[in-house]
């Protein structure tokens, strides 16, 4: 191989390494929050693409460095699954070379400065989002009998549902992420407030080191309001409906689990926004 060859290859694979550097950097800077550190991300790819333009001797050599890039992310997808979901990886992999290549043809057409912000905001705000909201609940809509779960009330009686659309939070007290969506869950219950043929639970399944007393204090400090439930056991649930996490919302219509995913009313969220699957549920 000559040493241009050489050469060449080198600096596509140094300039892939970087990539990754920064997308390592941010990842320890916003502790792994990709809503934050995919902006940084294509803007710092956006600048240092700028500023080495006038090292570059043709736009192909952008494109065959972007298009390393990109199968070197891609092949990230598939060697991790603990550094985003495959959507968001996805965004990544599109997104990395594109702002590398707005970056040098910025220099030249000075309006890429006004294009690029806009595309990256489109992209972070609304496109990313939705993307991986779709494709996390692929398998969140269901249509089959509602299996023998039991649910408890404070009382200690069991519940039995009889609306037309029951909505219900599972969560468990040592769940970060299920108190962060209570909120949630509680304006989605006053969003339909009035609604007879709909009925908003939240009920707590009990993992190994939870107490009724200790679910119990969590609900009296929280103080929200909805109903709360608790599960008969954990075990139950997993088999049931075959989930081993949580939170995850469960809606089921006439006896029948109509969807189990992810819950998000966030307006911005168009595709499988929760706020209508129950509206159209109650049609």
């Amino acid at each position: 191989m000559k040493k241009e060859t050489r050469k060449k290859y080198l600096r596509y694979f140094l300039n892939s390494l970087l990539g990754m550097c920064i997308y390592i950097f941010y990842g320890v800077i916003f502790n792994g929050n990709h809503p934050k550190m995919f902006p940084a991300t294509c803007a710092t790819f956006f600048l240092i693409s700028l500023w080495m333009t006038n090292k570059r001797q043709s736009k192909s050599k952008d494109i065959s460095i972007s298009f390393l890039m990109s199968f070197i992310f891609l092949l990230m997808i598939f060697i991790s699954d603990n550094l985003l979901t495959v959507a968001g990886q996805i965004i990544y992999v599109i997104m990395m070379p594109l702002s590398e290549l707005m970056g040098s043809w910025a220099k030249k057409q000075k309006l890429q400065f006004a294009y690029f912000p806009l595309l990256l905001l489109f992209v972070t705000f609304l496109v990313r989002p939705n993307l991986i909201h779709y494709f996390w609940n692929t398998d969140s809509f269901k249509n089959k009998k509602t299996p023998e779960i039991s649910f408890y009330a404070l009382n200690e009686e069991k519940v039995t549902f009889t609306n037309k659309v029951t909505v219900i939070d599972l969560w468990s007290t040592s769940c970060g992420v299920c108190f962060r969506k209570f909120p949630e869950f509680e304006k989605l219950k006053q969003d339909f407030e009035g609604n007879e043929n709909i009925k908003f639970y939240s009920a707590n399944v009990p993992l190994k080191n939870d107490t009724r007393e200790k679910t119990l204090a969590t609900i009296k400090r929280l103080n929200y309001d909805y109903e709360t439930l608790f599960a008969e056991k954990f075990e139950m649930i997993r088999d049931s409906l075959g989930i081993n996490g949580f939170p995850y919302l469960l809606i089921i219509k006439n006896d029948t689990i109509r969807y189990l995913g992810d819950m998000e009313t966030d307006r911005k969220i168009v595709l499988t926004n929760t706020k209508d699957v129950i509206q159209n549920l109650l049609e």
